[in-house]
């Protein structure tokens, strides 16, 4: 939250303070997902902004308090700020390999990484055959996976067609919000 009014304000959820501004400060902190009761209130507890929202995991927004007192909200998605909520599931190749790898999912090419190159595939369904080939069709790696709500699953093919598998999730609101500078 942006405070550019003359006057500190109050962050409320759910009827509970927790935040307050002061003029000309910048302050943030996670809420929790789900239907969440938001409120920005002056010293004297007149509302200035008020809404109910249905917090989608992934997901920011941001209450800039004008130099007048009134409030403009903004939300976005943490890895696409364009989006608001959803999820964000990829797989991301990298090859080390002297020679190009074709991505397969449900037996269809999706891409073709070069050698000594990588690329993210968006993941069209959660539950998918996966397959890392070589041009003239011998597998190098085959798998059936779940890929869990916002996650990315690294793979590396090594040099001599080795594929390592490592799989991180996407950092949450709060992580996000802790390490972003602008809200500290």
């Amino acid at each position: 939250m942006d405070n550019d009014w003359t006057e500190p304000v109050f962050f409320f959820v759910n009827q509970e303070l927790k935040l307050t501004v002061q003029p000309g400060q910048r302050n943030g902190t996670p809420v929790g997902e789900g239907l969440q009761q938001l409120s920005i209130r002056d010293a004297s507890g007149r509302e200035l902004f008020g809404q109910i929202a249905d917090v989608p995991d992934n997901t920011f927004a941001e209450y800039v308090v004008l130099e007048n007192g009134q409030v403009v909200a903004t939300a976005g998605n943490i890895r696409r700020p364009d989006v608001v909520g959803g999820s964000d599931e990829q797989i991301k190749r990298e090859n080390l390999a002297d020679f190009p790898v074709d991505i397969c999912i449900n037996n269809v090419l999706v891409a073709t990484v070069a050698p000594i190159g990588n690329a993210t595939v968006e993941i069209p369904g959660k539950f998918l055959p996966l397959s890392f080939r070589r041009m003239n069709g011998r597998v190098l790696f085959e798998q059936s996976l779940e890929v869990p709500n916002n996650a990315v699953i690294e793979y590396t093919v090594l040099a001599d067609g080795t594929a390592v598998a490592t799989g991180e999730p996407i950092e949450n609101n709060i992580d996000v919000l802790r390490e972003d500078p602008r809200f500290r």
